[in-house]
């Protein structure tokens, strides 16, 4: 009942990641599944997060901490935007309104990413510049929501992909295994 035309039609499904909730083998154990070591490190991630301060104007409004993105960062934020504005031509109609939303999530998970990354060294937030490599932790992320979104559309609407669209992406994913293996002949 979600993935309706007017969920689109008024913004809010968009706004929203999705999780297609796949099913996973579920283990029941009596020890918790998480290690307490990795429960500390957490828990010390979080009681860092609660001690920065919350900077308030005479106003009483919350001034922004200003995250900078180094050159190299830029360049593979813009390279990545680019790319999932190339794909756009290539989704269905329904999924295609999506792709600006997750443009704007690219930009989040970088700031979450690099919040964390700084907080777990002990450094202000805006000590130093997001990295490439943050982008690109971000990046995937907004791969995997991406994708779930696919997955809930296929299992929620009755619209399935084209076959030549099915055919295209797989030929386009042998040729990039083959090309990360250096297998493609230059000539």
């Amino acid at each position: 009942e979600v993935f309706t035309d007017q969920g689109i039609n008024d913004g809010l499904l968009p706004r929203f990641l999705v999780y297609s909730g796949k099913d996973f083998p579920k283990k029941h154990q009596k020890e918790s599944c998480i290690d307490s070591k990795d429960l500390e490190a957490w828990n010390q991630l979080v009681s860092k997060a609660y001690s920065v301060p919350l900077n308030v104007s005479a106003d009483q409004e919350v001034e922004h901490t200003i995250i900078n993105l180094s050159d190299g960062a830029f360049d593979v934020y813009l390279q990545h935007i680019n790319s999932l504005e190339a794909i756009r031509p290539l989704l269905d109609p329904y999924i295609q309104t999506f792709v600006s939303k997750m443009n704007i999530y690219l930009g989040k998970f970088c700031a979450i990413i690099h919040s964390i990354e700084c907080l777990s060294k002990n450094q202000p937030v805006n000590s130093r510049e997001v990295t490439p490599e943050t982008v690109e932790k971000a990046y995937l992320l907004v791969r995997f929501f991406l994708g779930e979104l696919v997955d809930c559309f296929v299992k929620y609407t009755d619209k399935q992909a084209p076959q030549d669209e099915v055919r295209m992406v797989r030929i386009l994913k042998a040729l990039f295994e083959r090309l990360k293996a250096d297998r493609i002949p230059l000539a």
